[in-house]
């Protein structure tokens, strides 16, 4: 039998080997990040059409709530949709029900579904697609409609009748919540 070497690696091996790993780490990290942040505004997206499925569905099935007319908008928040499909983000946060709604706006003579859908976080940040037409959520630019900024998301009747004006072209005067 041979003699073992037992000396191990040499300074110049280790770092080397050290090096390699790094330059593997800086093209890597970043790659993979990108890719779970991709995923992540994916489902934002996913959960905002189901979403609107479920205004779609409800709307046409409850006799009780009337089809928007000119100047109106009919708003369905998440707590009256809510069928248990839709409880947490992909970040695990708990969607805001109140605040997560579809709106349905006569324009030009055809219905026309606008959602919002966020997050509930407790100290002002938050995720989520602010008030946007469904047709945004189609295409390759659709996951840019994933927002990180608290700011863009409306809450009140009068930021809503604001936001709503501003996409359709047309003066929203009166939201009938449910």
């Amino acid at each position: 039998m041979g003699k073992i070497n037992s000396r191990g690696f040499t300074l110049v091996e280790l770092l080397g080997v050290l090096m390699i790993l790094s330059i593997i780490m800086v093209i890597a990290v970043p790659n993979v990040v990108s890719v779970l942040d991709k995923n992540k505004k994916e489902t934002y997206v996913s959960d905002a059409k189901k979403l609107v499925s479920m205004a779609e569905t409800q709307i046409r099935a409850d006799t009780d709530i009337d089809w928007p007319v000119d100047g109106q908008a009919v708003v369905l928040k998440l707590s009256y949709l809510n069928n248990g499909d839709l409880d947490s983000d992909p970040e695990g946060v708990k969607y805001d029900e109140d605040r997560s709604y579809v709106a349905i706006c006569l324009v030009d003579d055809t219905y026309t579904y606008y959602v919002q859908l966020i997050g509930t976080v407790t100290d002002g940040s938050g995720r989520g697609i602010p008030l946007t037409v469904i047709s945004n959520l189609n295409g390759d630019s659709r996951t840019n409609t994933v927002s990180k900024k608290w700011t863009d998301f409306k809450f009140t009747d009068a930021d809503i009748k604001a936001r709503l004006t501003a996409l359709t072209g047309k003066s929203v005067t009166t939201i009938i919540s449910h």
